[in-house]
């Protein structure tokens, strides 16, 4: 029978007493022997008569309704008055015969951490909380029998209890299919209860080993050798068995040792059905192991700082700077979650205390492959000593790269030998693209203002030689014709003078009505945006060949003054380099309203260029005229986008805040 199974195998104390009037009723091996008296005489005690004062109150609390179940850490006496502290768990169950309360009482003495006591560790609650179940079940056998309903409620009080254990429990049915996975193995795995019950095809076993295969509870149907091969202990009591590993994919990949106990589950007929297993996290004891070889002080200081390690283990896991350990021969053996998504480590299947040699490669800062002896753990492994601040790169076959800045400190043996290093590693990627952008940026400043003051030198230029050349050679003719005028003799030549004198003062007029719009066009002010484009694109492009189709939805042309003067260059330096480098026929020029901005868009069909090389470059000089717009827009509150490929023409977008004069 189940209950049988579980009180037999019980190590700690275990007690079912009637609610209604405290009366022991059963008692099993294990508190007769931790007691001291016989089976008899504590089946005629009540709890008052065996129990602390602490006990009696937690047990009268649950029989007064005021709690279901209850835990107390007290001391309890033995039948030679002797005390012993222990760790009480109750909890009430109904049966047939009334309401029951189910005792388990762990003498806290021999519950400690020592190595050779973890091999022969129990399943903490799972059999104490099940034997309310199944002494309910065996109590009421008969009654069981004829009630269906019953029998669901029974087994839903025992997964419910299941699920209660402190102890990482699953049960899987004859066929290997999953019927109960309690809360404390969904805190391990990390895989809900609703994800793994009904599933089969050794499914419970791919949260701990990262795919399905046979495990410890498999062989309370097979004692197959394979299986018992995949851990480091395995032992067998009755039809029990122990077992305890590395399990590499617990804690969602963290890694821990487990130890477990499996045994067998069987129907009143005494055929197996099904199988269960308890697990247990070790990694604390395997520490302690580690520890056996000290002695007197060494032992003592160690223990002491058993928290402290813990807290420091926690701090190195959670720092957001990369931590690794590297041995002799050159194996990563610890990295930090950091280092481990920094570097892209994973566990060895095979060896699951060392990571895989990772696919980069390393580099100097400049992307250049260097000498292992160049490796910061090789120069901290020759010289013994710490390094500070080295900036070294990882580059992946696809040419994927990182700047790392790193820091390294030897690990010494007890001898004094170098035996390998610890790192510190963080990621300068970033940091380092953004300082490359400031100085590229800086540059561009610097030259594009040289850039500005040559082209204002120039158009001083343009200027000067327009007047000089134009005005006022027409104005000195005009001067020596108005003199001839003087010592004309004739009505007839007098006449001939001025017409020519009037055609020179024509052709100033409209010299310096060009110089003007060239200079800052009367009709931006005058009819606004819209119109001054309309008018650029005339002179510009249509005069030098190409298609114009403009379309202006722009619906106030009553901008900003700064703004309709930097849009209006901006559009002006578009079509001055579609006439001079795009080599197109056909341009198309949108103006609209966008919300609160004025967006306008310029495409043309020309050759194209590849935009992401956009900006000024050594030996590129028209790259500054974009450049100038896209400051001078980023300047207003405004942006530029280019769209652009070698042979698919361009199109460029601006967009700037709309905002109407006060």
């Amino acid at each position: 029978m189940l209950y049988q199974l579980f009180f037999k195998q019980g190590q700690d104390s275990m007690f079912i007493i009637r609610e209604s009037d405290g009366i022991i009723v059963k008692v099993n091996d294990a508190a007769v022997k931790a007691y001291g008296y016989t089976r008899e005489e504590m089946l005629e005690m009540r709890v008052e008569d065996l129990f602390d004062l602490e006990t009696f109150k937690a047990i009268e609390s649950i029989r007064g309704g005021l709690s279901n179940e209850s835990n107390v850490t007290t001391r309890h006496c033995r039948k030679d008055s002797s005390a012993f502290p222990v760790e009480v768990g109750l909890k009430s169950a109904a049966a047939e015969e009334g309401k029951l309360l189910f005792a388990t009482v762990r003498d806290m003495t021999k519950h400690g951490p020592a190595p050779e006591k973890t091999k022969a560790i129990t399943e903490q609650k799972l059999a104490e909380e099940t034997l309310a179940i199944a002494v309910q079940r065996k109590w009421s056998e008969e009654d069981l029998r004829h009630s269906e309903e019953k029998l669901r409620i029974t087994n839903q009080q025992l997964l419910d209890i299941i699920d209660f254990l402190p102890d990482a429990t699953f049960v899987i049915d004859r066929d290997g299919r999953v019927i109960a996975w309690n809360h404390a193995i969904e805190e391990i795995t990390g895989v809900p209860k609703k994800g793994m019950l009904g599933k089969g095809d050794y499914a419970y076993a791919v949260p701990f080993y990262g795919k399905p295969r046979p495990i410890l509870i498999d062989l309370v149907f097979t004692e197959e050798r394979e299986i018992k091969l995949l851990y480091d202990y395995v032992r067998k009591e009755g039809d029990t068995f122990f077992g305890e590993t590395f399990v590499p994919s617990a804690y969602l990949g963290k890694g821990t040792f487990l130890w477990g106990k499996a045994s067998p589950l069987f129907d009143h007929d005494g055929n197996i059905v099904g199988a269960i297993e308890s697990i247990r996290d070790i990694s604390s004891l395997k520490h302690l192991e580690e520890l056996t070889h000290l002695t007197g002080n060494e032992l003592k200081q160690a223990l002491e700082k058993l928290d402290e390690r813990e807290l420091m283990d926690r701090i190195i896991r959670t720092s957001p700077a990369g931590i690794l350990v590297v041995n002799s021969k050159m194996e990563v053996v610890f990295a930090n979650t950091r280092a481990e998504q920094l570097l892209g480590l994973n566990i060895k299947s095979e060896n699951p205390r060392v990571y895989q040699k990772p696919l980069w490669f390393v580099t100097d800062e400049k992307g250049n492959p260097i000498l292992d002896e160049d490796f910061v753990y090789m120069q901290v492994i020759i010289s013994g000593k710490q390094v500070f601040d080295v900036e070294q790169g990882i580059q992946w076959p696809d040419g994927t790269r990182k700047l790392l800045s790193i820091n390294g400190a030897p690990l010494f043996d007890r001898s004094g030998r170098v035996e390998g290093a610890v790192l510190s590693i963080e990621d300068k990627t970033g940091r380092k693209e953004a300082e490359e952008r400031i100085i590229n940026y800086q540059s561009q400043l610097r030259s594009l203002a040289a850039k500005l003051s040559l082209a204002e030198e120039r158009e001083r230029r343009r200027i000067a030689e327009g007047i000089h050349d134009q005005i006022s050679q027409s104005l000195a003719i005009s001067r020596l014709k108005i003199g001839e005028l003087k010592r004309a003799a004739s009505i007839d030549a007098v006449l001939e003078n001025l017409d020519e004198i009037i055609f020179l003062i024509e052709d100033v007029i409209m010299k310096t009505r060009s110089l003007t719009f060239e200079l800052s066009p009367p009709i931006l002010y005058e009819l606004g945006f819209g119109a001054a484009v309309e008018w650029l694109a005339e002179q510009l492009l249509e005069k030098n060949g190409l298609q114009v189709f403009l379309k202006n939805e722009l619906a106030s042309a009553a901008l900003k003054e700064e703004v309709r003067v930097i849009l209006f260059s901006s559009v002006r330096e578009l079509f001055f380099n579609i006439v001079k480098h795009a080599g197109a026929h056909k341009v198309n020029v949108s103006i609209k309203n966008l919300g609160m901005k004025v967006r306008i868009v310029v495409e043309d069909d020309g050759t194209g260029f590849n935009a992401r090389l956009f900006g000024p470059m050594p030996g590129k000089p028209d790259g500054y005229g974009l450049f100038s717009v896209k400051e001078r827009l980023e300047h207003l509150g405004g942006r530029m986008e280019i769209i652009s490929g070698i042979g698919h023409g361009t199109s460029i977008v601006i967009e700037a805040p709309l905002k109407n004069d006060d």
